[in-house]
């Protein structure tokens, strides 16, 4: 589990949060220290306002009264226009409003926050202020990571994550909640409960794998992957501390052998793998970051049609948004050929940065295993190598196409469609029939 922490400068940016920021204050930032990933982040506010389109803003009752006192409703700007809607129909609770194209109400044509700019930036919603900036608890200690929601962060421009921790460590008070040290660990395998530091030897192993460059992104991915079926196939109830080590060191060597024989076949994945790879590719792009978070019921109905026609993968590509290419699926199963390092790049980060924080198994999927978690984030792989198809669709791909994609990729980290029951089953099947690889290898041509 995570929760956000976000630096701002003149612009308004938020992410949708799996739960609300407090205002009161947490003494949890007292006793667990915040440590950044062993790969370098980077990041600063551009004033895109991407992350201002979207998302759902979800208000305290402090928030509410905060904006009532800033005098919108007699603003010249704003009459007759509301600034808060409430979430659900059957009366959830406020939200920042959002235009029809689900765009935030304050957000200005610059990209830049009406409430900042007028009241100042402590006079913003906490989400807004958090943003893109998160925090991790891995038992001991919490790990700073990004969001790459927000498109500076999917290209890792700006300042180091390090420059940044003064203001995480003055902002984490309001976000987290207490008791952090008694935050109970994922299972390595699905119904097993194990404890941080067993959780730990594992994911630590997982990074080794995951960040080691002498090795390809896919290479490493389907190392992990195959590690995940024989930690599924154990009994690890009973094994524990240096024994559980060395059976993750015995299981990673077998894996990396079986690795060599799948990438020499690139079978082509099976009828049923292709089904449910294109059923969840819809779900992300669902996500597109311009698509809005709640939209219309005939929005509905035509992202429901949409899903059908993708699951179906026949003929043109519906585009479930503007900006999405005219396509068809024959197109989007072609060889991408070999793509430039700096193209490739921000997928890789995504990846890498995914598994060091263990956002893979934690945050917007909770009670997902360590196993079922990481499987997750690897069927992301051959899913944005899909998107970055159609969105590069009759040219090169761009790096600029990548990180789109990157955004589109963590934009679904808390939606319930990716991280529900009925996903955690598809990547069962997926995992039964070896289809997971399959499809890592067939989209990574």
């Amino acid at each position: 589990m995570s929760w956000p922490i976000r630096k701002e400068k003149e612009s308004s940016s938020l992410s949708r949060l799996t739960m609300s920021s407090t205002s009161t204050p947490s003494s949890a930032t007292n006793t667990l220290p915040i440590r950044t990933l062993p790969i370098v982040e980077q990041w600063d506010c551009f004033a895109c306002g991407q992350c201002c389109k979207g998302h759902t803003v979800v208000l305290d009752a402090s928030e509410t009264r905060r904006l009532s006192e800033q005098g919108w409703a007699r603003h010249p700007d704003f009459k007759g226009v509301a600034v808060t809607q409430q979430v659900g129909l059957l009366g959830g609770p406020t939200a920042l409003a959002q235009r029809p194209d689900g765009s935030c109400v304050f957000l200005t044509d610059e990209g830049l926050c009406r409430i900042h700019a007028e009241h100042g930036e402590a006079a913003k919603p906490w989400a807004c202020r958090l943003f893109p900036f998160q925090l991790i608890p891995v038992g001991d200690h919490l790990r700073l990571t990004m969001r790459r929601t927000c498109p500076s962060a999917a290209d890792n421009k700006g300042k180091v994550l390090k420059e940044h921790l003064g203001l995480v460590r003055e902002l984490a008070p309001h976000a987290l909640p207490e008791k952090l040290e008694s935050l109970a660990a994922p299972g390595i395998v699905s119904r097993r409960s194990h404890p941080w530091a067993d959780v730990r030897r594992v994911t630590d192993h997982f990074e080794r794998i995951m960040l080691d460059e002498r090795f390809p992104p896919v290479r490493r991915l389907l190392h992990l992957v195959r590690l995940c079926g024989h930690l599924a196939e154990c009994r690890l109830g009973r094994v524990k501390g240096k024994a559980l080590v060395d059976l993750v060191e015995v299981l990673a060597t077998a894996a990396s052998k079986e690795v060599n024989e799948l990438l020499r076949e690139r079978a082509e994945p099976s009828r049923t793998a292709r089904i449910l790879f294109r059923q969840t590719a819809g779900e992300y792009v669902r996500f597109h970051p311009n698509l809005g978070d709640r939209p219309s019921f005939a929005k509905r109905w035509e992202l429901l049609r949409a899903a059908v026609r993708i699951a179906r993968g026949r003929g043109e590509v519906p585009r479930v948004h503007p900006d999405m290419p005219v396509a068809r699926f024959e197109d989007l199963e072609r060889p991408l050929g070999g793509l430039l390092a700096e193209v490739v790049g921000p997928l890789n980060a995504y990846l890498e940065a995914m598994t060091a924080s263990l956002q893979y198994c934690g945050a917007g999927r909770f009670g997902w295993s360590v196993v079922d978690g990481f499987r997750a984030l690897a069927l992301a792989f051959p899913v944005g190598l899909w998107v970055l198809r159609w969105l590069s669709q009759g040219r090169e791909p761009t790096r600029e196409d990548m990180i789109r994609t990157v955004c589109i990729l963590d934009r679904s980290h808390f939606y319930p469609l990716l991280s529900g029951y009925r996903h955690r089953k598809r990547l069962d099947v997926l995992a039964r029939q070896r289809g997971l690889e399959r499809l890592i290898v067939w989209y990574a041509r």
